[in-house]
């Protein structure tokens, strides 16, 4: 007998449809810091993946979606995963912050005065400097001098960026007496006569004193640049006043201390001298090589030339100026100018630069342009508004500068260092447009009464 067995064999398999989905388990709130160098995160796998698994097969990948460039803030980040040929997600809400103080540097700033109430402004730009990995909104505080002395006032600047991070910095505003004070008296009898209008032209420009009867004596000290460049020309006008109908016979004596030591009285240190009635105007050469401030003295007296010291009848008035040699800075493609040229044929020169030694020549191409085109400002100011700020300064071609504190006035002009303008804008304006062609360099912008250094980049 023969016995017949039945084996049943059964094989058991999974189909991929019937395959268990992978398991994304994500972190349910993550908190990162955007790097010190950078304003953004980038979120990885590890920052918020908890565990995922697939209990079939092995996972093969994961990967995030939205997880890159990530401002500070609230934001949804997603995990995939991927096992078996099946994807599933997860999500994590993501608390991008900025932990990183702003640095902010400030620079003590020396200004020389001839009085100490003389009026200055300064270039806030340059008293601090802010940096940030993000945007820093930039502050600055004073204490004010009250104008009756020399000295050194401190100065507060601080940053807070948008999340609230702080840091501040101290420095001081020192006002110098840049003038000999060691003049002597030349107070005078000004009852009858006095003068009543000086008028200098100098490199910075035309400056009118105009003054009545001041006790025989009055000092006119500039709220902008009295410069005068050794052997250059220069022009002053005098004109007397009289506190009756009767006009006198005056002598005049105009005297420059050249080399300031605080006296009129070295060789060469009388500049003219004139009798007569009415005004006059006489032209001078500027001698000697000091460089600093100094004054000139007018003096006019009845009866007989007077000196530069003493009393009689007439009047006597001071006008600080600043005396400094000129230097050309030669560009490619062109002769230096000689100090000893007349200050036309230097001024007519589209490339001679103004070049003190205690400034280097990326120094005068940052802050000065031509003399025949932009006028020098007074050493140690800046002749722009306290409250005037110009930012993103360095800023692209073709960018828009943003401008505010900005006085008021009908036009801007973009000026190069050779005093060009390269373009005009109508003004007070909030933004201007950086001509998209302008190449990398440092340009000039000027208001009314003001001017700033742009960097284009």
């Amino acid at each position: 007998m023969s016995h017949r067995y039945l084996f049943l064999l059964c094989c058991f398999f999974t189909l991929p449809f019937l395959a268990a989905s992978p398991v994304a388990v994500c972190e349910s709130y993550v908190n990162v810091a955007v790097p010190y160098a950078g304003c953004t995160a980038d979120i990885q796998v590890q920052d918020i993946d908890r565990g995922s698994y697939d209990r079939s097969c092995d996972v093969v990948a994961k990967w995030v979606t939205g997880g890159l460039n990530l401002a500070p803030g609230l934001h949804t980040v997603t995990l995939n995963v991927w096992a078996c040929g099946v994807t599933n997600q997860c999500w994590s809400t993501v608390l991008v912050e900025d932990k990183t103080n702003p640095v902010v540097t400030c620079h003590n700033q020396t200004i020389y005065l001839v009085a100490p109430d003389q009026p200055f402004t300064l270039n806030v730009d340059n008293m601090a400097t802010f940096t940030d990995n993000c945007e820093v909104t930039e502050e600055l505080s004073f204490t004010v001098n009250d104008g009756s002395r020399f000295g050194s006032d401190p100065f507060t600047a601080r940053g807070t960026d948008a999340a609230g991070n702080r840091a501040e910095c101290t420095g001081t505003v020192t006002t110098v007496d840049a003038e000999p004070q060691n003049y002597c008296s030349n107070n005078r009898n000004d009852y009858y006569e006095h003068i009543a209008n000086l008028t200098l032209t100098t490199s910075s420009g035309t400056v009118h004193h105009s003054s009545g009867s001041n006790g025989g004596y009055n000092w006119h000290y500039p709220t902008t640049g009295n410069v005068l460049y050794h052997g250059f020309n220069y022009t002053l006008n005098y004109t007397p006043g009289f506190r009756f109908s009767t006009t006198y016979h005056e002598y005049w004596r105009v005297y420059l201390d050249a080399n300031a030591d605080g006296d009129f009285t070295d060789s060469g240190e009388l500049l003219h001298q004139w009798h007569g009635y009415g005004g006059n105007s006489f032209t001078f050469r500027v001698p000697g090589n000091t460089w600093g401030w100094s004054r000139i003295r007018v003096v006019m007296g009845y009866g007989s030339y007077p000196g530069p010291c003493g009393s009689g009848y007439g009047e006597t008035e001071d006008i600080s100026v600043y005396l400094r040699r000129y230097f050309s800075f030669p560009m490619p493609g062109f002769q230096a100018i000689n100090e000893a040229q007349d200050s036309r044929e230097a001024a007519d020169h589209d490339m001679a630069l103004p070049i003190t030694e205690d400034r280097p020549v990326e120094a005068v191409l940052a802050g000065e342009a031509s003399r025949r085109n932009i006028p020098e400002p007074l050493p140690g100011s800046h002749p722009s508004a306290t409250s005037l700020r110009l930012y993103p300064n360095p800023v692209r071609a073709g960018e828009q500068l943003t401008i505010t504190g900005q006085p008021v006035g009908n036009q801007m002009q973009l000026f190069n260092l050779t005093g060009k303008i390269l373009q005009t804008y109508a003004g007070p304006a909030s933004r201007l447009t950086i001509p998209d062609h302008l190449p990398a360099g440092i340009y000039l912008l000027r208001g009314d009464g003001w001017s700033r250094r742009v960097v284009v980049r």
